[in-house]
C-alpha cells in the first residue's frame, strides 16, 4: 500500500475522480482500481475477473429464478477457487505475500453478494460496472475491509462530498495508520529473535514470552493500521469504509474479541457460517443450549477462518482450537440471564491471554511441530535475558495507550486536544515516521499478501 504505484494510483484517481461528473464516477474508480492490479499482481487479474463474472452471472440468473442449486454452484466455484489458490500457493504472511494479492477478500465479498441476492437482502443489488468496483475498488483491494454490497453500492450511487470535517477525518486517519505501522509494528517486527520462528529451543523463557508478545502486538498494529489508511484514503473519494478494529487488546473475553479483531471478517462468518450452521443443528436437536449447537456452530466458524488464512494443518488446528475455546466461553461464561460478573469477566481475560495469545504461534512460526517445541520452550525452556533492544519497551506501551484513549475519547481522540497539543503530536509522530521510512525498508502490510 506504501507502495510508489498505490499511491501514484491514489493521487491521479483523486484527481480524476473530483474533476469527473458524477455519472463518470464509477468509470473512474474502475479504471484506477483495475490499473493498479493489472500492475500489482498482473498475472492474476483474469481471476478477478473471472470472480466478478461468476458473481454477476450467478446473482442474475438467481434473480430471475431463484435457485438453491444456483446459488451453490456459484458458492462452489468462488470458495472452491479460493482453496485451490491457497493451497497451490502455500505461504506463511509473514515470510512473503501471495502472488494473488487480496483474493481471500473479494472472494468472500463475490460470495457474499451472490448469498444477498438469494436471500433477497434489501439494496444489494448492483450494475455489471458497481460489482466490478465493490470487488476490485483499489483502496481496500489488498487487505479489506470486507465490505456488503449494499452499504458499499449506496455510496458509489449517492454524491460525494468531500468537507472539511471528511477531510479531517481521512487526514487523521491516515496519520494515526501510518504511526501503527512506521513507529510501532514494523520495529516491533523487526525485533523478533531470528531464533524465534527458526530455533526456539536456542532461547530463554523470557525470550519466548517477550518474543510472541512482540509479535501479536506488532500483527495488531500492522493490520489496523492498513485498515485506518485505507479508511482514510477512501474518505478521500467520499466512501466510507467499515471499521475493522475496535481496541481488540482490551477485550474480555474470545467473542468480545472477535467482535473487536478483524470485525468485517468476524461478522461475515457470523452471517453466512456460524448462523446458518446454528440453524442447521437447531432444527435436528430442538434446544439452543444442546452440546451439539454449543459446539458445531463456532468449532466449523473457527476452522473456516482457519482455511481462510491458509490450507494448512497448522490454520486449521488454530482454527479448531479457538472454536473448541469459544464454545467453552459460550457454555460456561457466556450464559443467558445472567449477569456478566466481575469473575467471570477476569476469567475471560485470563483465558483469552493464557489459551489465545499462545495459539498465535502458529503464525509466528512454520508447522505444529516447531509451535509444540516453542510451546514447551516457553514453559519450561532455559533461563536468561531476552535479545530485544529495551528501547522498544515503549512501543507495547503506546498501543495500549492507544487502544484505551480510543476506547475513552473515540477513533480520532486527539482531534479533541487543543490546537497546540494536537499541532505538537502531529508533528512528533511524523517525524517518527520520517526517522523510520530513511533508516530501514518499509515491509509490506502482514494481510497484503491474503
Amino acid at each position: 500500500m506504501l507502495s510508489s504505484a498505490f499511491i501514484v494510483t491514489t493521487v491521479v484517481a483523486l484527481l480524476a475522480y473530483h474533476l469527473a461528473a458524477p455519472r463518470a464516477r464509477v468509470a473512474v474508480l474502475l479504471v484506477a482500481s483495475y490499473g493498479f492490479y493489472a500492475f500489482a499482481a498482473p498475472a492474476f487479474l483474469p481471476l478477478l475477473v473471472g470472480v466478478t463474472a461468476v458473481a454477476f452471472v450467478g446473482a442474475m440468473v438467481i434473480e430471475r429464478s431463484p435457485s438453491r442449486l444456483v446459488l451453490v454452484s456459484s458458492i462452489a466455484l468462488l470458495l472452491g477457487g479460493l482453496v485451490w489458490l491457497r493451497a497451490e500457493y502455500r505461504g506463511n504472511p509473514l515470510v512473503g505475500p501471495f502472488a494473488a494479492i487480496g483474493a481471500s477478500f473479494y472472494v468472500l465479498q463475490a460470495t457474499a453478494y451472490v448469498a444477498d441476492r438469494y436471500n433477497g437482502v434489501r439494496d444489494s443489488r448492483l450494475s455489471l460496472s458497481e460489482l466490478a468496483v465493490y470487488l476490485a475498488y483499489f483502496p481496500k483491494l489488498l487487505a479489506g475491509p470486507i465490505e456488503r454490497a449494499a452499504r458499499f453500492g449506496a455510496q458509489l450511487r449517492a454524491p460525494s462530498v468531500v468537507d472539511d470535517d471528511q477531510l479531517a477525518r481521512a487526514c487523521g486517519l491516515i496519520a494515526l495508520g501510518l504511526f501503527r505501522k512506521l513507529v510501532i509494528a514494523d520495529p516491533l517486527r523487526a525485533a523478533i529473535p531470528w531464533e524465534a520462528t527458526n530455533d526456539p529451543a536456542q532461547l530463554s523463557s523470557l525470550a519466548l514470552v517477550v518474543s510472541l508478545l512482540a509479535f501479536g502486538i506488532a500483527l495488531y498494529n500492522d493490520f489496523a493500521a492498513y485498515t485506518g489508511i485505507a479508511r482514510g484514503l477512501s474518505l478521500l473519494f467520499g466512501i466510507e469504509l467499515s471499521a475493522n478494529f475496535a481496541q481488540p487488546l482490551l477485550a474480555s473475553g474470545f467473542s468480545d474479541f472477535w467482535n473487536r479483531w478483524h470485525a468485517t471478517l468476524t461478522h461475515w462468518l457470523r452471517d453466512y457460517v456460524y448462523l446458518p450452521a446454528s440453524r442447521s443443528v437447531l432444527r435436528r436437536v430442538g434446544k439452543l443450549r444442546h452440546p451439539a449447537n454449543l459446539l458445531a456452530p463456532p468449532l466449523l466458524t473457527m476452522v473456516a477462518s482457519g482455511l481462510w488464512h491458509g490450507v494448512t494443518v497448522p490454520m486449521v488446528v488454530w482454527g479448531a482450537c479457538q472454536g473448541l475455546l469459544l464454545a467453552f466461553e459460550r457454555a460456561f461464561l457466556l450464559r443467558p440471564g445472567s449477569s456478566f460478573t466481575v469473575l467471570r469477566r477476569l476469567v475471560g481475560v485470563l483465558l483469552l491471554w493464557g489459551a489465545g495469545l499462545p495459539l498465535a504461534i502458529l503464525f509466528l512460526v512454520p508447522d505444529v511441530t516447531m509451535a509444540a517445541d516453542y510451546c514447551s520452550s516457553m514453559i519450561a525452556g532455559q533461563e536468561g535475558l531476552f535479545p530485544i533492544d529495551p528501547y522498544l519497551a515503549p512501543l507495547p506501551i503506546a498501543s495500549f495507550l492507544i487502544d484505551l484513549a480510543q476506547r475513552r475519547s473515540g477513533e480520532l481522540f486527539f482531534w479533541r486536544w487543543p490546537r497546540i497539543a494536537r499541532a505538537l503530536v502531529l508533528a512528533i509522530a511524523s517525524l517518527a515516521c520520517f526517522v523510520q521510512i530513511i533508516s530501514r525498508p518499509v515491509p509490506a502490510f502482514v494481510y497484503q499478501g491474503f
